[in-house]
C-alpha cells in the first residue's frame, strides 16, 4: 500500500496541487481520496471524496481529487 499522507502531487502523473485558495499556503495529499491545505489548524480548507475510492483506467482516485481542488484556487 502507497501511503500517499503530505505529498503535494499526484504520485501517477505529477499533477501538481494549486496553493490553498482560502489562505494561499501549499496544498497537501492526505490520503486517497482527500487533498486540502497543509495548513490544517488555522486553515483546514479540504476536499474530500470519502465515499469514492478507486481507479479509472489507471488513473487513481487521487488525480482527480486534485483536480477537483485545483478548480477552487
Amino acid at each position: 500500500m502507497t501511503t500517499l499522507h503530505g505529498q503535494t502531487a499526484c504520485h501517477h502523473c505529477g499533477l501538481a496541487l494549486s496553493p490553498c485558495p482560502f489562505c494561499g499556503k501549499p496544498g497537501q495529499v492526505f490520503g486517497c481520496n482527500s487533498v486540502g491545505c497543509s495548513d490544517t489548524v488555522n486553515c483546514g480548507g479540504e476536499v474530500n471524496f470519502g465515499h469514492w475510492e478507486g481507479e479509472i483506467n489507471g488513473v487513481p482516485d487521487v488525480h482527480f481529487v486534485i483536480e477537483q481542488w485545483n478548480k477552487r484556487a
